[in-house]
């Protein structure tokens, strides 16, 4: 191994047998490494090995390299130190072999770590995707918004009037709605409730509301009547869309009525 001294190295510097157990050019960690292990060693062995040292956390077999965690950089050393040169009774001529275990730090652990942390996000990933559902307004099939690890049926209501409340810092992925120009009143049974409105941008339909007395976003109230998880073709026209169907039916020149000489049969 590159960190560990060779034995010419060792006697130059003046290292004694117990010393060079542990002495490497690798920077220490937490993590061992064992490197062109004999193939009749396997993890289960690295295991019972290791296993007795005080700090383990458990082995990796990497092809033909063994890492082996444990809870501190001391623990670690103590167990290079404990183990280095170590022979299974089991490997061919192991009582003929000139060196047993060679154990180094690893000097690959951030890479290893920044690996395992790219691994942790892309099964977060996959979790939220799964646990995500887009919504879309019953009106007139337009994306309402999207949730972030969460569907709108697991969340509370509201006792009033039955909306879902979304935390929008943590459950709220994407919002397509437009807020409304000005609050509302909605009587309660305790009193008058100020909402700010939100609106489908197609149709304008209301989809949800936030608390106007709020002074920031924090949570939205979704009318679960008024939103689908997937667009059915052929739903109700709005008041608004019936509305511009008219007006434009209306702007429609029609057909001129046939004049008195075109009506006349020609003889």
């Amino acid at each position: 191994m590159a960190g560990l001294y060779s034995s010419s190295e060792r006697a130059k510097i003046g290292l004694d047998a117990y010393a060079a157990l542990g002495a490497t050019r690798t920077k220490a960690t937490s993590t061992l490494f064992v490197r062109h292990a004999p193939r009749s060693i396997k993890a289960v062995h690295i295991e019972s090995l290791f296993s007795a040292a005080k700090g383990y956390i458990g082995v990796r077999h990497v092809r033909s390299m063994f890492f082996i965690d444990f809870e501190s950089i001391a623990e670690a050393s103590n167990a290079m130190v404990r183990f280095q040169g170590y022979r299974f009774a089991h490997e061919k001529g192991a009582e003929h072999a000139e060196r047993g275990l060679v154990i180094d730090y690893d000097k690959d652990l951030g890479q290893a770590e920044t690996q395992k942390e790219k691994r942790d996000r892309i099964v977060a990933g996959h979790f939220e995707n799964s646990r995500s559902a887009d919504y879309f307004c019953c009106e007139c099939g337009s994306k309402a918004f999207r949730t972030k690890a969460v569907l709108l049926c697991e969340l509370p209501v509201r006792s009033t009037d039955g909306a879902a409340v979304l935390d929008e810092a943590t459950q709220l992925k994407d919002l397509l709605l437009l807020a409304s120009e000005k609050p509302v009143s909605i009587r309660r049974p305790k009193g008058i409730e100020r909402q700010n409105q939100l609106l489908c941008r197609s149709c304008g339909a209301c989809v949800a509301y936030r608390a106007a007395t709020t002074s920031s976003a924090s949570y939205l109230y979704v009318h679960q009547s008024s939103i689908s998880l997937k667009f059915v073709p052929g739903a109700a026209p709005s008041p608004g869309a019936k509305r511009r169907a008219v007006a434009a039916s209306m702007e429609m020149p029609s057909a001129a009525a046939p004049t008195e000489a075109q009506s006349r049969p020609t003889t």
